[in-house]
């Protein structure tokens, strides 16, 4: 994980106003689909915030992508064993809090890059 700072004017991203600023943690609450919105409504008006929301989506496509392949191993594997489908969930839990934390990260000014889908979000 690295944090890249200076990359916006000062150390600061283009949004100013703090409901603006908000919307780089809304951008990894449901990591797809608010991902989705933020790009949406945001993608031309601030570049920091068309990163963050790419980097949402990708993160979001490989989050579900890995639960339903592990889902899949666990069920197979160890059908029956309910502590499996336990440690599945505490694993997801963490990878939504990761993302929440950068999120953060970001509404505070820094940013930071999740590995692979923040050097895809940066070619955006």
């Amino acid at each position: 994980m690295s944090a890249e700072q200076g990359q916006h004017r000062g150390g600061q991203h283009n949004a100013t106003k703090s409901e603006d600023k908000i919307m780089f943690i809304v951008a990894y609450l449901v990591p797809v689909l608010a991902g989705v919105v933020v790009y949406v409504l945001y993608a031309d008006k601030d570049r920091e915030l068309r990163f963050h929301a790419v980097q949402s989506i990708l993160f979001g496509v490989a989050f579900w992508v890995l639960w339903w392949i592990l889902g899949a191993i666990f069920f197979i594997s160890f059908a029956g064993h309910f502590i499996w489908g336990e440690v599945l969930d505490a694993v997801m839990a963490l990878l939504w809090l990761y993302g929440l934390y950068v999120g953060y990260n970001a509404f505070m000014g820094r940013r930071i890059l999740i590995p692979v889908a923040g050097n895809l979000a940066k070619e955006s």
